[in-house]
This record gives C-alpha cells, sequence and structure tokens, in this order.
C-alpha cells in the first residue's frame, strides 16, 4: 500500500473527526489515543511517509500494560478504518499511517455555532446540548451532513483577557516552551534506547545531537528529532543484542554520534567499544 497525500492540518482534522463520530465508543480509548499519537507523528515528520515503532516504544509511551493489550487497540483501529500497519517480518519495526474512513470523511470538521454564541446561562447550555455530541438521531449513525451534528459551543472571549493575551509573549514564556518541547522530544528519544541510565546526562547531550543533525543534513529542528528517533529505531537490534553492561550509556552514544554507525556493525566481541566511561572520562578496568 502507497503512502496517501495529506492535506494540510490533516492530523488535526482527524483527531477531530474521531471525537465528532464518538469512535471512542466503538473503539475504546485506547485506540484512539494510538490513532492520535500515530497521526500527529505522521505530522511531525512532515507527512514524508509511514511513521515507525517497535511495539515497546508504544507500550512505554501510551502506557499499553502488555503487547497483547497494544494489539488488540491496533486491530480495532484497523478495523474501525482508522490505521494501516505493515510489518515485513516477526522481528522488523512496524510501520504506521492513519486514514479517515469514508463513511466518516464526509462528516464537517468544523464547529456549528458561530463563534462566540453561547446560552447565558449553565441551564440554558444544559437544554441545548444535554452535554452530548448528537451524530444525526443520536444513535451514532447519522448521515454526515453539517446540520446532523450539534457540537460543543464555543466560550466568548473575555474582552479584558483577550486583549492581555494579544499583547506579545514575554522572553520567559517563551523559554518555557522551547524548554517544555525539548523536554517533550528527549522522553520520546530516551523511551526508545535500551538503556536506561543517567538520565541527566544524557538530557544535555540530546540538544547537541540536534544541533549537530541539523547542521549536517540541513534540517530544522523538528526533522533533526524526527532523523535522530529513526536512526536509533534502526539500530535497536544491533543494540538490544550486546548484553545490558556492554551497551553503551545513552549520553557516551549521543555524543559519540552513535546514530551515525553503520546498521547492523555492532557484535557482542565488540567490547572494547562500548565499555561504559567513568565520571572522569576513563573506561572501568
Amino acid at each position: 500500500m502507497s503512502y496517501p497525500n495529506r492535506e494540510p492540518f490533516y492530523a488535526h482534522k482527524l483527531t477531530r473527526l474521531l471525537f465528532k463520530s464518538c469512535a471512542a465508543q466503538s473503539l475504546g480509548q485506547d485506540a484512539v489515543l494510538l490513532v492520535i499519537h500515530i497521526a500527529h507523528t505522521e505530522d511531525a515528520a512532515k507527512y514524508q511517509g509511514p511513521v515507525r515503532f517497535w511495539n515497546s516504544q508504544l507500550n512505554e509511551v501510551l502506557g499499553f500494560r502488555s503487547p497483547k493489550s497494544l494489539n488488540n487497540a491496533r486491530h480495532r483501529a484497523i478495523e474501525g478504518g482508522w490505521l494501516k500497519y505493515e510489518r515485513s517480518h516477526d522481528r522488523a519495526v512496524g510501520s504506521y499511517w492513519t486514514t479517515i474512513p469514508s463513511r466518516v470523511s464526509r462528516f464537517n470538521d468544523e464547529p456549528i455555532e458561530p463563534c462566540g454564541t453561547v446560552p447565558s446561562t449553565e441551564r440554558e447550555a444544559e437544554q441545548e446540548t444535554d452535554l452530548r455530541v448528537v451524530l444525526g438521531t443520536g444513535s451514532g449513525t447519522g448521515s454526515g451532513t453539517g446540520n446532523d451534528l450539534l457540537s460543543i459551543p464555543i466560550p466568548i472571549p473575555n474582552k479584558h483577557t483577550d486583549e492581555k493575551s494579544s499583547e506579545s509573549v514575554s522572553a520567559k514564556d517563551k523559554n518555557r516552551k522551547t524548554q517544555a518541547a525539548k523536554v517533550a522530544g528527549f522522553d520520546q528519544w530516551y523511551a526508545a534506547y535500551p538503556k536506561k541510565v543517567a538520565k541527566g546526562a544524557a538530557e544535555k547531550a540530546y540538544p547537541k545531537a540536534i544541533a549537530e543533525i541539523q547542521r549536517a543534513e540541513r534540517t530544522n529542528a523538528d526533522q533533526a528529532e524526527v532523523l535522530l528517533l529513526q536512526w536509533t529505531q534502526e539500530r535497536l537490534v544491533s543494540l538490544t543484542a550486546l548484553e545490558s553492561r556492554y551497551r553503551p550509556n545513552p549520553a557516551t552514544w549521543l555524543n559519540a554520534k552513535r546514530y551515525r554507525d553503520e546498521i547492523g556493525a555492532t557484535r557482542n566481541d565488540e567490547r572494547d567499544e562500548y565499555e561504559d566511561f567513568t565520571s572522569k572520562g576513563q573506561k572501568r578496568a
């Protein structure tokens, strides 16, 4: 199956349609979470093709407690028409991409009410929406036209709050958001790396690796993070083949640019290259 062309903001549209079609009722919340994660990873990768994950990564990131739980959620998402999944053999990494089922694609994913029109009291809001999103007759099998869908009202912005929020964001706020984004990218990479030690050192080495990839590949930070995660996943088989004590610490691996090693080159007899370093930077005896 070939990867389809994507319209702008595809992941956001798919997420809105998931909720508007009440997909959680038929798929389950865990399957919906899986589909959303795959869709937004596709978005982060600029829709260049399927995104790849090991089962262990998805288990850790999405909180699945067993491989069976992930398999069941993935099966429901595929059966529901929201997910495509390919794997060349049992030990290969899985390739994923999302789809919008034809029965849902005709739904209008925009709010029905004009912005700013909300009931004046909470009681009126309850009477108007009954706190539900209704599809057609409420059975989940509406015709899919815009008039069939009743969406949650959008609050009217407070005048004073709105004016205040339109001011330029302070340097401190910008820095906080930047740091949060860095942490989010690092956490996903750290979850994939098969040795969980010296996380603080790895967190310091991670931005340096991203900057190196940006310069070498002439790309932006988002794409550099996608590339680093992809290259790490491609070398996981070699890394996990090593005994645990001979796997390099995550910071050591990043600082040595081991993500640029030839795929499949690591062997158990290469122990001298993979001894952990002491705090002084010398090899252990």
